[in-house]
Order: structure tokens, then C-alpha cells, then sequence
């Protein structure tokens, strides 16, 4: 990936800064400093951030900090103040404070069937242009929200690192649904474009969203949200979140559509790791197999993309916590070493701290792990699975209650989600841990209408149904358990879990001792 700031160009792929034909002079430490503030898209970048990156979070002194900056600086030509390339936050941190655009790695070419890209449009990364909202009726002492909200969506989206956004200026010179999707796409140089329609109704504010595809003009994506019109200031953040995070879903949905109708020859790496998340994350029958060579295809063709080295993490991941490899330290320090690297390489992006957070807690190391997701959390607000993945170590390590609260975010977030029968086997957990066994049973149900079917699954189902008292359910889900891991047992389950609480082993001892599987 290349950026574009002032009069340089800053070569990823390279690690190097060239001006017109000449290369700038950098040291590696100064070079990565500058690819981690450019990453940062403008935004601040903390003095924490930039001493996990380049001193690995060792204690280091101010002055070692500002020696980097300095010879950033120097080199290129920002010594004068005010900086005009990278300017300081008192306290807290720096960032890019000029323009920075990014150089596609390759342009798609028009067929008959495909138009080509509009100028400007990158052809790794989707863009989108979220327009101001048009006001339908009555709207009196609430106008301004018709702006307030796409305003808040474009901060929002933004911080999902794998969306492009263009900036509030120049999307706020269009009204939603008065011009056509094709000629936004073409002046702002957008993929797809999010317009809007607000309304009262009965003490409800009414919002009509509609995503469109630029290129062909069809519509991608359409809902409604209805939010009481007196509570709207206290739940506007939650809306927003929730409109972020639906939106993701479907527009990650369209773009894996659009890229299976490609040949190979045709796959750009990031297209490479959708194809792989999208089999990673099936929600019918994951196939990791053929996720570990799409995101192998797309680390060849560009090693420095951080999510597909997340995304070979995660399926090192699902291994250990499957138990499906017999030797599994040369699995785990793969996984660590894909994990770091995802990180190192894009310490702002949510995923990668995600994955990262789950090579930690498969290790058992808990708190390191928690701090991740938290830091996902924090980047991405609407990121379901941070919640989700909160949620998962609270209900089995005897915090039940947080753990539902952080799932009903998790499921109010992404109702859809690709892994969405992994966010109930969190519910289930937290209300076995409260002996709530009754309401165990009703989503271990919408679990198993579902085909899948992971050691998990069964086992955590079958001990649920047997507390539960239905014992032929039970006895049914043992059956499939012994016929689909022969030689699994009770241990097998408990140990695939990173933490564990006390009353969880006692409930799944008691459950797999009665249905007759014994201490083997």
C-alpha cells in the first residue's frame, strides 16, 4: 500500500519515503513511527500506541520518543511551526494533520458486464458516502438531527479500518435520495452510498436507511429504526451503533457476493480475505481448510496486510479450541506469531485486536486477553464480536450477570451475525452458571435447530438439556457425542475452554457422569 502525504510518497510494501524520484533517508524506528501515524487516517496516535509498536510496550524515556519525532521531522521538511505534516497533541500523542490519500494496488478492467471503477476508487477497500438525511413532515424542534446522525455514522463507520469514508465536506454537498446513486459515486469517488429519510410518527422517531451500489445503481440494503422521540439523546449513541453495525453485515454480505463471481486471476488480497472470512465465519459449516488458503493467497500477494495475518491466526485458533491437532505447540506459537504480526501491523484495527485477545486467552492468559477486546471495544463501538467475546469468558468464569449484559449488546448490535449460534452458547453458559436452567433449555433449542455441530455445541448442549430435565434430549445429544468424537470426553470438553469456573466443571461432570460417560 502506498500514501500520499505533502509532496511524498510512503511505500508500505517497500518500507521506504520517496519525494519525486529520490528516496528520504529514514531509520526503521522513524519509518515505522510514520507508518503508524498514516495508518491513523488523522487521528491522534497515542505516545501508549506508538511505544507498542516500536518498543514492544518496554519502559522507554520521553526523550527516545521525541528523538523519533524529531528525525521524522527533519526528513521531511516539518521542522518549522506550526508543523503542517505532523503535529502534536499536548500530552497525549501526534498525528498526520495534511491530506492523505491512498494508491490502490490495482485497477479492475470494464467488461461488458462489469463497468469499470469510478476514478478515484481504490480497488481494495470499499468507500462509502453517507449523505445527509431527508426530513419527511413535521419535524419541529428536531431538524438538526437529519445532519447529527449521518455526521455520527461517518464516525462511526470510520472506525472500522476496512471501510473507506469519505469526509462529512463533501458529502454534505448532496441530499439524501436527490441525486442518483451513479453520479455520487462518480463526484465523490464512493462504492456505495448511505441515504436517509427521518419522520415523526406517534412519539416515534421513524429512520429509513437504503444502501445503494454506485456502480450499478442497485439497492444493497435497506431498514427501519424506530427510536421514542423523548428518548432520543439518551439512546443515540446506541442507535447509531446499531445502524453501524447492521450496515457492516450487509455490506461485508455484498462485497464476498460480488467476489465469488470473479475468476482467481481477478482476486486482489483484500478480496482474498473476504473469501476467507466468509468461510472462516460461515454460519452453517465453517470450512477452515479453504479459509487458511485465502488468507495464505492474499499474505503472498501482500505480506503487509494485517488482516489476513489475523485471519491465519484465527484459524490457528479454532484448531487448538477444536482439539484438532494432536501436537499443538508449533499450532499455538504459529498463531502468536500471526496474531503479533496482524497487530503490529495495524494497531488501530478492531479484528486484529480481536484475534489478537483470543491467541492470548486460548493460552490462558486471561487478563492480557480481556485488555484486547476492551481495546477492540473501545476502537469500534458497534463491534458485536468484542461483546460477544466479554461475554463468552464472563459466563465461564462465574460472572454471569456482566455476561448477559455484554451479549445483549452483542445480539442487538449484529441480530444476524455469522456467529450467531456461538453468541447463544454464551447465553446458555450464563444461565447454567445461574442455575436458570429453564432458560438454559430455550436457547440451547434455537442452538440446535442450527446444523452445527463443534465438540462445544454437543457436549455443552447435552449437559444443558440433562440439568434441564429433559433427560431423552439428553440422552439423544450423548449419543451424538460419543458417535461424533469417539474418545472424546468430559476432560476434552472442559479443557477446550481458556478459563473455567468451579460450578461450570461441577454441572458438566455431573451431566456427562449421568448420561453415562463416567471418569474415563
Amino acid at each position: 500500500m502506498q500514501y500520499h502525504i505533502a509532496q511524498f510518497v510512503v511505500d508500505e510494501g517497500r518500507f521506504e519515503v520517496t519525494k519525486g524520484s529520490e528516496r528520504v533517508p529514514l531509520q526503521p524506528q522513524a519509518m515505522k513511527l510514520l507508518l503508524l501515524l498514516v495508518k491513523a487516517d488523522g487521528r491522534l496516535v497515542t505516545k501508549a500506541q506508538i511505544n507498542a509498536v516500536l518498543w514492544q510496550g518496554r519502559s522507554i524515556s520521553e526523550t527516545a520518543l521525541s528523538s523519533q519525532v524529531k528525525a521524522l521531522r527533519k526528513a521531511l521538511g516539518d521542522t518549522a511551526r506550526p508543523h503542517q505534516i505532523i503535529a502534536t497533541v499536548h500530552g497525549e500523542g501526534f498525528r498526520i494533520v495534511c491530506d492523505i490519500t491512498r494508491a490502490g494496488r490495482r485497477a479492475m478492467v470494464a467488461t461488458a458486464d462489469r463497468p469499470a471503477v469510478a476514478p478515484g476508487i481504490a480497488a481494495d477497500k470499499p468507500t462509502i458516502a453517507i449523505l445527509p438525511f431527508g426530513r419527511r413532515g413535521d419535524l419541529s424542534g428536531y431538524e438538526g438531527i437529519a445532519q447529527a446522525l449521518p455526521d455520527d455514522m461517518i464516525t462511526a463507520l470510520s472506525r472500522l479500518r476496512w471501510i473507506r469514508v469519505i469526509a462529512r465536506g463533501s458529502c454534505f454537498r448532496f441530499l439524501s435520495f436527490e441525486a442518483g446513486p451513479s453520479e455520487i459515486g462518480q463526484e465523490l469517488g464512493a462504492q456505495y452510498c448511505l441515504s436517509g429519510m427521518i419522520e415523526i410518527k406517534s412519539d416515534q422517531l421513524i429512520i429509513l436507511l437504503e444502501l445503494a451500489d454506485t456502480v450499478d445503481n442497485s439497492v444493497v440494503w435497506s431498514d427501519q429504526f424506530e427510536v421514542p422521540v423523548r428518548e432520543l439523546h439518551e439512546v443515540r449513541e446506541d442507535t447509531v451503533a446499531r445502524i453501524a453495525a447492521r450496515l457492516e453485515g450487509r455490506l461485508t454480505q455484498h462485497e464476498i457476493e460480488k467476489m465469488r463471481l470473479q475468476t482467481p486471476a481477478e482476486i486482489s488480497p483484500w478480496e482474498e480475505f473476504h473469501l476467507g472470512l466468509s468461510q472462516a465465519f460461515h454460519h452453517e459449516n465453517p470450512d477452515h481448510g479453504k479459509a487458511e488458503l485465502h488468507f495464505n493467497r492474499a499474505i503472498e500477494a501482500d505480506p503487509s496486510f494485517a488482516r489476513a495475518h489475523a485471519g491465519l491466526a484465527q484459524v490457528q485458533y479454532w484448531k487448538l479450541f477444536q482439539k484438532l491437532v494432536d501436537d499443538e505447540a508449533p499450532v499455538a506459537r504459529f498463531m502468536r506469531e500471526q496474531a503479533t504480526m496482524a497487530l503490529n501491523l495495524d494497531p488501530f484495527d478492531p479484528f486484529c485486536h480481536l484475534i489478537k485477545a483470543r491467541s492470548h486467552l486460548i493460552l490462558h492468559d486471561i487478563e492480557t486477553g480481556m485488555k484486547h477486546l476492551e481495546t477492540a471495544k473501545s476502537l469500534a463501538p458497534s463491534f458485536a464480536l468484542a461483546y460477544s467475546g466479554l461475554g463468552s469468558i464472563q459466563a465461564m468464569s462465574g460472572k454471569p450477570e456482566l455476561a448477559l449484559q455484554n451479549m445483549e449488546i452483542a445480539m442487538r448490535l449484529s441480530p444476524q451475525d455469522p456467529w450467531k449460534v456461538h453468541m447463544q452458547t454464551v447465553m446458555v453458559a450464563a444461565y447454567n452458571a445461574l442455575e436458570e436452567f429453564d432458560e438454559a433449555v430455550v436457547w440451547a433449542r434455537k442452538i440446535l435447530e442450527s446444523p452445527q455441530r463443534t465438540l462445544q455445541i454437543v457436549a455443552g448442549m447435552m449437559v444443558t438439556m440433562y440439568h434441564g430435565g429433559e433427560q431423552e434430549e439428553a440422552e439423544k445429544l450423548a449419543e451424538e457425542f460419543r458417535r461424533r468424537y469417539p474418545g472424546k470426553n468430559r476432560d476434552t470438553f472442559i479443557k477446550s475452554y481458556p478459563v473455567i469456573s468451579d460450578k461450570q466443571i461441577r454441572l458438566t461432570e455431573e451431566g456427562f457422569e449421568a448420561l453415562g460417560f463416567g471418569y474415563d
